[in-house]
């Protein structure tokens, strides 16, 4: 919300864009019913299935979502204080929002998909152990991990038991047999929190 309420802000003073009367209204539309809205049904919706695929899908739709929701609602604001009725203006705003919203949507998936296979750690989605098509050093599950974020560097550390040997990734940390890195940085802290 704050980060669409900043655009908004931005449109409205520097470009012009809505005017200072309708900023309420449009930060109100755009933030609240669009954001929350949309960010409910992509809750919903990633509950039915899991994996990277349905992450972005579910955003995707509730892109489309939100972007339709706050059209209905402004036309919603302008029927109620008769401005225009609603009969015309529920079909013009919803309408037009539709094919918008698409843009929305596939822009959503593009950026989401782009940010999944550089930095999928931004998207909730672990780095550590093999990749896709990898296999597990015997077929096991490999390690009990615990991440953390070391601002102070700018690192993520990855440390956590070893339940299989792991080649390149065996350390020892406060005196117990473990892993520490990442891969994507490899960075090994000694004041990571203790073993999951």
């Amino acid at each position: 919300m704050i980060v669409i309420s900043s655009v908004l802000i931005v449109q409205c003073f520097l470009f012009a864009d809505g005017g200072i009367a309708a900023l309420g209204a449009n930060i109100f539309n755009m933030a609240v019913v669009g954001g929350v809205g949309g960010w409910a049904l992509c809750r919903a919706i990633e509950k039915v299935g899991r994996g990277r695929g349905m992450r972005i899908a579910a955003a995707g739709i509730a892109a489309w979502f939100g972007t339709v929701l706050a059209s209905i609602a402004c036309a919603g604001e302008l029927a109620a204080s008769k401005t225009i009725e609603w009969r015309v203006v529920f079909p013009a705003m919803a309408g037009v929002h539709m094919l918008i919203g698409v843009g929305e949507g596939v822009i959503t998936m593009l950026v989401l998909s782009a940010i999944a296979a550089s930095r999928p750690d931004l998207i909730g989605e672990s780095t550590i152990g093999p990749r896709a098509g990898e296999k597990r050093p015997g077929g096991g599950p490999g390690i009990v991990a615990h991440v953390r974020a070391d601002h102070q560097h700018g690192t993520r550390v990855v440390c956590g038991a070893v339940r299989q040997p792991l080649a390149g990734w065996i350390g020892q940390i406060g005196g117990e047999s473990g892993i520490c890195g990442s891969r994507d940085i490899g960075a090994i802290d000694s004041n990571a929190d203790t073993f999951v």
